[in-house]
This record gives structure tokens, C-alpha cells and sequence, in this order.
């Protein structure tokens, strides 16, 4: 009798747990991707069909350059706001939501930092003034930050930019705690190419991460920036599904931020291989309890940083004469599928 009991509540629990999987599934399925771009200031102001496309095409935007450094605080004493203040209120009135790109990367580095950080004290005082200016700034009206950019190597070692050689890697749980003193409520991501697989780099990356957030650093997010080739035989949605479960299982959020795929080596244009990268990307985040978002990075083929390296790449959703493509149409029915 009592084996007999025993086994029907193992079958009972079993049962519990599958539907309790299932359920969950369901939920995860069932969620809305936010589909987000990238904008650049000058067709901000001068393309209105551009202008057009980024705000009734997406639903999310990232500052692409204005944020930068060397953009945003050009000198010493002088904060320059204006250009991006211009694309934040815009995107806000629009019922957009906003990422900051970037606050501390090894580029984009203005020339009188390279003159006045001289040793670790002097290079931490610039880091956290930078910092929690600029997301003091944007307080309440940004809701993601990119805070860390490209802090490692495809080997796993540091990128020995300047705040990793006058700071060493404290640089990057301090980035983390300073723009959290100055916006509470703001999303805070680490950014970063090739660590959409398991690698040398991304496990570096993901070992050192976790350590920080055990030590109660905050780090909301990994961001993703899936800049990939379509040519590339190594693509595998099943890789990037286990990258994906591996940093949810250690409490992060994923964002996809910067995705695009260079079609500069398929001579086929007509061929389906770039709509399949993207929509197998969408799917893969889709499924992932994590993956909140999939940022493109450029509105359209003409504004992209690799067709400005070669016209072939033609990497975005939106062709050079800003028509959409049919990719666009399957990314955003699997992003925003709720059935």
C-alpha cells in the first residue's frame, strides 16, 4: 500500500511539474520582443522619411553616437547635451523607450583625458563625473544604460583601454555602482560582440559578471550585439539558445543591441539567408525568459556603419531607398506574436 501511494504521488509531482513547465513556456512564448534601432543625428534632423521609419517602425531607441564621450563631454568642464537631448525628448513624446550608448568604452575617449588621467585617483574622478553626469542628466527619461562597453578580448584577457591600464577591471564594477547613485531606476547593461556563443571571451566575460553580482554590484543586463555575417557557416540559433539560458540561469537580463548581418560576401540578394539569421535570432530571443529586446543598428542600408565600409554589406531591415524588406514583416510577427 504504501509503495503504492508513494509511487502515485511521484507520478502526481511529475505531472505538477510538467504542467508547471508547460505553463511557464506558454508565458514565455506569449511575451512581446520590443523591436529597437539605433539613430544617428543628422538624418534625425534632415530625413523625415527616416524619421519617419524609426518612429513608426520600432519601439525603441538607442543613442548611436551622441552619447559617446568624446561626443558628450568634448572638454574638461563642458557637458555638450543638445544633440542628444534633442533625439531623447523626441523619442519620450513618441512613447518611445530609450537606451544610453555608451558611458565607458576604451574608444571614443576625448584627448584631454588622455592628458589629464595620469594615474588610477585622477582617471577614477574623470570616470565618475563622466558617469553620473551624464546619467544624472538623463535621469528618469533614459531607461537602459549600455555602462560598460568591450571591457574583453576574444581570448578572455581585458581590452587594455586607458581605464583598464590607469584603473585595472575595479574600472567596471565602479562604472556600475556610479550610475546607480545617479539613476536608481534605470536598466544597467554590460555590452559587448562575440558573446552570443559559449566561448573563451563570453566566459570570461559571464564567470567575472556573476562574481560581481554576487558582491552585489549592479548589473541588470548582458547586452548581446549580434553583429553577424551572413556567410558565416558557424551560425547556430542552438548556440545562441545556450548562451541565452546560461546567463539567465545566473539572474541577468539579455538585450539584444546592436544586431545587423553583412550580406557583402552573398552575391544573391534575393536569397532568404539574411531574413533566416534575423528571424532565427528573434526566435531564439523569444523564447528566452530573459531577452527583453532586439535592437537593429541603423534604420536603414544607407545609415549603417558597414555599408559605409562596403554598399554590399546591406545589413538592416530597411533597404537604401528606405523601402522595408520582407524581413522586417517575419522579425516583427515572431517578436510580437502573443498566440
Amino acid at each position: 500500500m504504501i509503495k503504492r501511494i508513494f509511487i502515485a504521488m511521484t507520478v502526481g509531482i511529475g505531472i505538477i511539474s510538467f504542467i508547471l513547465y508547460l505553463t511557464e513556456k506558454e508565458e514565455t512564448i506569449n511575451k512581446e520582443v520590443d523591436l529597437g534601432v539605433s539613430i544617428k543625428y543628422e538624418p534625425f534632423k534632415s530625413n523625415e522619411d527616416y524619421l519617419n521609419i524609426a518612429t513608426e517602425k520600432f519601439e525603441s531607441w538607442t543613442i548611436e553616437n551622441e552619447m559617446k564621450m568624446s561626443f558628450i563631454h568634448p572638454r574638461e568642464n563642458e557637458f555638450n547635451f543638445s544633440k542628444a537631448d534633442e533625439i531623447v525628448d523626441y523619442a519620450k513624446k513618441n512613447n518611445l523607450n530609450v537606451r544610453g550608448h555608451t558611458l565607458v568604452w576604451g574608444s571614443s575617449v576625448p584627448d584631454w583625458v588622455k592628458e589629464k588621467a595620469v594615474d588610477s585617483d585622477s582617471a577614477k574622478k574623470i570616470l565618475k563625473n563622466h558617469i553620473q553626469n551624464v546619467v544624472g542628466h538623463y535621469k528618469g527619461k533614459v531607461d537602459s544604460w549600455d555602462v560598460v562597453n568591450e571591457a574583453w578580448e576574444d581570448d578572455g584577457s581585458y581590452t587594455e583601454n586607458i581605464w583598464y591600464k590607469l584603473i585595472g577591471p575595479e574600472y567596471i564594477p565602479l562604472s556600475f555602482k556610479w550610475a546607480r547613485e545617479a539613476d536608481p531606476n534605470a536598466k544597467l547593461v554590460y555590452n559587448d560582440f562575440n558573446n552570443q556563443i559559449i566561448n573563451k571571451k563570453s566566459k570570461q566575460m559571464l564567470k567575472t559578471l556573476v562574481g560581481y553580482k554576487k558582491d552585489n554590484i549592479p548589473i541588470d543586463g548582458i547586452g548581446m550585439q549580434m553583429h553577424l555575417n551572413a556567410e558565416d557557416p558557424t551560425f547556430s540559433p542552438k548556440n545562441i539558445e545556450k548562451q541565452m539560458n546560461n546567463i539567465e540561469k545566473h539572474g541577468f537580463q539579455i538585450e539584444i543591441t546592436e544586431m545587423d548581418v553583412n550580406m557583402k560576401k552573398i552575391p544573391d540578394k534575393e536569397s532568404n539567408i539574411q531574413s533566416d539569421i534575423y528571424t532565427k535570432v528573434g526566435e531564439e530571443c523569444k523564447k528566452s525568459n530573459a531577452c527583453g529586446g532586439l535592437t537593429v543598428w541603423g534604420v536603414d542600408d544607407s545609415y549603417s556603419w558597414l555599408s559605409e565600409k562596403d554598399k554590399n554589406a546591406t545589413p538592416l531591415l530597411f533597404n537604401y531607398e528606405g523601402e522595408k524588406k520582407d524581413v522586417y514583416e517575419r522579425l516583427i510577427n515572431i517578436l510580437e506574436e502573443t498566440d
